[in-house]
């Protein structure tokens, strides 16, 4: 698992106006657009997860898209988003923002139980958020803005 570079005659140079952003996604002649991903036997990629939604806890790296995909998978759940919050103990704290299914009803302990046979212990989720479909930030094209939902429920403060 790794960050995804590349490089082409017709990539672009630099971000408009923006030199941080520019200077953080080139290494040399080589780019990224923050994509982690593997390459498997047969020379495919496979991308797995943004860099900027990773999630550090413990010194072990967690990717959102295998806590989702478990998550997704509890008969309850409609959707999901896995982000990181402060955590004093583990600098970051593996958070579950979840939708429910409409008419079903789920404890934390429950998701969390759900989690024990099928996520490494440093994987699961130390906290359940429970939201709306109207309270998921999204993009146009409908995907989940993690990084909205890091600032709207770790701008407070407050640790996990």
């Amino acid at each position: 698992m790794g960050e995804l570079y590349s490089r082409s005659p017709t990539l672009l140079d630099a971000y408009y106006k923006m030199p941080e952003k520019t200077k953080d996604s080139f290494v040399g002649e080589w780019f990224s657009a923050g994509d982690m991903g593997y390459e498997d036997e047969e020379g495919y990629y496979y991308l797995v997860d943004r860099k900027d939604n990773l999630i550090i806890t413990g010194g072990e790296k967690v990717y959102p898209s295998a806590v989702e995909n478990v998550l997704g998978s509890h008969p309850k759940i409609y959707d999901v988003a896995a982000i990181g919050l402060p955590d004093d103990k583990w600098g970051e704290a593996v958070t579950a923002v979840v939708i429910l299914k409409g008419g079903k009803q789920a404890t934390e302990q429950e998701i969390v139980e759900y989690c024990r046979t099928r996520l490494g212990a440093y994987k699961r989720p130390k906290k359940i958020i429970f939201i709306s479909k109207e309270e998921m930030p999204r993009t146009p094209t409908g995907k989940i803005l993690h990084r909205q939902l890091r600032l709207k429920f770790g701008s407070d403060g407050t640790t996990c």
